[in-house]
């Protein structure tokens, strides 16, 4: 657990957040549903980073978050989302996406790129085979910065880049600045079937 700086001061989202490593001994054992967080809980991990970046960074580990919120058929419950958006007066919603190809006007991603411009968190998630059945995996974007982000030769850099910071939950290794578009075009294991969004004023 360690607070973040969101570099991205052309956003709202600018200010500090935590991010919360599911695997953290101080939790990762810690029973939730009829497992663990550190095997199941991305999505609860992933809505304490983005309480935490609604609130300038107020503390909302997952070890403390399954406390007041126990799994529900096996994970975090829809109506317990709605809750924890409550907790902190932001709304909570959930949409479908059925394209996040930048290349068509009507996309998901022209959306959630809107939301990350407004300042507000967004978790994506990964459905192994497009099912959440077959296994499933949650993680945070959040900031936005549209175009180059320095004169340097940063890999990814572009005129028509899309940079966010990720906040993965299952690997300390992949937090930091990323190009959305080139990630969600190169990486076809990123694409998500749906978002997960707080909006509202931030604390």
């Amino acid at each position: 657990r360690y607070p973040v700086p969101l570099f991205f001061d052309d956003t709202l989202a600018s200010g500090e957040q935590n991010y919360y490593y599911q695997c953290d001994p101080e939790w990762s054992g810690q029973s939730y549903g009829n497992s663990t967080i550190g095997k199941i809980g991305c999505l609860l991990s992933s809505m304490g980073m983005a309480m935490s970046a609604m609130t300038g960074g107020i503390d909302f580990s997952p070890g403390f978050l399954s406390k007041i919120y126990p799994a529900v058929d096996g994970g975090l419950g829809g109506n317990q989302a709605v809750e924890m958006g409550d907790l902190i007066g932001a709304t909570y919603t959930r949409q479908s996406i059925t394209s996040l190809d930048p290349s068509k006007p009507n996309s998901s991603y022209w959306e959630i790129i809107d939301k990350l411009k407004k300042g507000y968190p967004v978790i994506l998630s990964s459905y192994t085979n497009g099912n959440s059945d077959d296994g499933s995996h949650h993680y945070l974007i959040n900031g936005l910065h549209e175009g180059r982000i320095s004169s340097a030769n940063l890999e990814g850099d572009s005129d028509d880049a899309h940079w966010t910071m990720l906040f993965d939950p299952g690997s300390k290794y992949n937090v930091g600045a990323i190009n959305l578009r080139e990630m969600l075009a190169n990486n076809p294991g990123r694409l998500s079937t749906d978002a997960r969004i707080l909006t509202g004023d931030r604390i």
